[in-house]
């Protein structure tokens, strides 16, 4: 017979916790995409007024060094 019954199905009533997998979840935010976005932006004209800065500062430097004429 092809469709025989062998047994009953059992069922188990033991239920795993539902973090047994937790180390392969993803990481929740911390801030909304919102908020990081306004930070990473934030964050790179910072950077970016500071490196301006820091050029500004050296070329500065540099003209008061070289503020004699060239000798010819």
């Amino acid at each position: 017979m092809v469709a025989s019954v062998y047994g009953e199905i059992r069922i188990s009533q033991h239920h795993r916790p539902d973090d047994i997998h937790r180390g392969v979840m993803m990481p929740r935010r911390k801030r909304t995409r919102a908020q990081d976005k306004a930070y990473r932006v934030a964050r790179e004209r910072r950077r970016n007024t500071e490196r301006l800065t820091a050029e500004e500062l050296f070329l500065a430097e540099r003209l008061a060094r070289d503020d004699e004429p060239p000798p010819f």
